[in-house]
Formats: C-alpha cells, structure tokens, sequence
C-alpha cells in the first residue's frame, strides 16, 4: 500500500514515515496542500493522511480538491490533526474522509494497528 503523508512539519512527516514505513508501508511525501494535489495526481496513491492546518492550503482545500477530481476522487483520505474540530469543521469533512485522528504517540499507534488491520482485510 502506498500512502501519500501530507504535512508542513518535517519532523510529522519523518514520525509518520518512522511509523508506517517499518510496518510495510511505501511512504510518499508532500510538504504542503498544493505540492500533494500534484504528488496524489501523478502518483495515485492508495491512501492519503493529511495534516488539516498547512499555510499554502489547508487540509480542507486537499480534501476538497482530491475529491473534485475524477483521477483521485476515489482516493481515501485520513485527517491527522493537532487542533480540536469545530462540529462546523468536522461538517465540512463528514462523508469526504475516512477518518480523522489527533495527532499525537497514542493516535499514531492506532493508526498503525488501524492501517495494518486494513491491510490484512483487503479493505483499504
């Protein structure tokens, strides 16, 4: 499974890739919303985990685009978050994602056991 990790901190993508890659996992990563459109586009990956708060477009400018466009609209997507969602906020993601966790060690170990679960059952 390939998974597109989207996130303006460095340091978040290298925990996520630290994470998943060790659990069998091809890490593609993107610094921000617009460089992972381009990167989810031309590389169709199986997943995308997206950061929410980026400066060049947020995750609900990926979320919106990703699922606008034929080519990766069927892509799933999981939202990790370091910020509480507003219920307008989580409004805006209902029934576009897959899931939304909060950053943070016990989310990113959940996450592994949901993904390699995932993996096993052919569901993802």
């Amino acid at each position: 499974i390939r998974i597109l990790a989207v996130d303006d901190e460095p340091a978040d993508l290298d925990v996520l890739t630290g994470i998943l890659r060790p659990a069998g996992f091809d890490i593609l990563r993107a610094g921000g919303g617009m460089e992972a459109i381009g990167v989810a586009r031309a590389e169709r990956p199986d997943l995308v985990i997206c950061d929410l708060v980026m400066p060049d477009l947020d995750g609900f400018g990926v979320v919106a685009a990703l699922k606008a466009d034929p080519a990766t609209a069927a892509i799933p997507i999981i939202i990790l978050t370091g910020h509480d969602l507003t219920a307008a906020d989580k409004g805006r993601l209902n029934g576009k994602v897959l899931r939304i966790v909060t950053k943070g060690a016990e989310a990113e170990a959940g996450l592994r056991r949901w993904l390699v679960r995932a993996d096993a059952s052919g569901t993802s």
